[in-house]
């Protein structure tokens, strides 16, 4: 057995979860995790986890201290079962509970249309970020689903449309592609080499040389120099439009992947006070 929060962060599920509780953790401890020792470990004290919850509340969202409060209680947790500490020191402090509706802004139906057309597809890289963004927004997929999306994942059906086969940690989902979104993929294709991967890097814009595949914060710097907007606001103009178009909760829910109904209806409260109101749908009108 190697040093106890090493092995803790190589059984996370995804390399995504595993480096932002790396982050987290080496914040805390002021130290690289994997390399803590047990006496080292068994040194930290609920008064030190309250004191570092105090200092991050002041400079982080909610959200943020939430998520890093969390980390701590479960790495620690974890630590207690397999008998390498005694105790876990965050066992009393309680992260605060995430806003009940995300800060992240939609863009509305009209303004992602002209995104998508202010988009030139003269060249393999436009043809390429367009198809990006036709993924973010009709698709609601995350940046680290584009970016791990391999060619291989698109199936036809029998009936003739096209699945995607979308990854996040172990989980698999097919998602239904549109014709149009069909279409974009495979103009940037027909132009270009990706590789084993949809999307990748260019080192020019004829896209005649295929480079590694795209990493999520290359998707991340293509939504800010198209639109000047992050993929997670194109991700929630997908799931706020749906709703807003009357999409069951849990065909939208299955959809974009969350694990839980509770996370579809953050957005969802993004629609609140605007549009239809509960008045709009009683009326009492006198009977002729």
């Amino acid at each position: 057995m190697g040093l106890p929060l090493a092995d803790f962060l190589a059984g996370l599920r995804s390399d995504a979860t595993r480096e932002a509780y790396a982050v987290d953790l080496r914040q805390f401890l002021r130290a690289d995790p994997e390399r803590a020792t047990p006496r080292e470990l068994g040194r930290f004290s609920a008064r030190e986890v309250l004191d570092y919850y105090k200092r991050i509340d002041r400079r982080f969202k909610k959200a943020t201290v939430a998520r890093k409060i969390a980390t701590i209680r479960s790495s620690f947790g974890w630590l207690v079962k397999r008998g390498v500490i005694g105790s876990n020191p965050a066992a009393i402090v309680h992260p605060p509970r995430p806003p009940e509706t995300t800060t992240t802004h939609a863009l509305s139906e009209s303004a992602a249309a002209r995104l998508l057309d202010s988009i030139p597809r003269t060249t393999a890289m436009g043809r390429r970020d367009y198809a990006i963004l036709m993924l973010l927004l009709h698709n609601g997929l995350r940046r680290s689903e584009i970016s791990a999306l391999r060619r291989a994942d698109l199936k036809s059906e029998v009936d003739g449309t096209t699945v995607a086969l979308v990854r996040h940690g172990r989980r698999v989902r097919a998602v239904k592609l549109k014709p149009e979104v069909v279409a974009a993929i495979s103009a940037y294709h027909d132009g270009a080499d990706p590789g084993t991967f949809v999307f990748a890097g260019h080192s020019n814009r004829h896209g005649t040389d295929a480079g590694p595949a795209l990493s999520p914060k290359a998707v991340w710097l293509i939504a800010r120099r198209r639109g000047h907007v992050s993929p997670n606001a194109l991700r929630v103009t997908h799931i706020t439009t749906a709703l807003r178009r009357g999409c069951p909760l849990s065909r939208l829910q299955a959809a974009v992947g969350h694990a839980r109904a509770e996370t579809t209806m953050r957005y969802g409260r993004l629609l609140d006070g605007a549009g239809e109101h509960a008045t709009d749908f009683v009326s009492f009108r006198k009977r002729r």
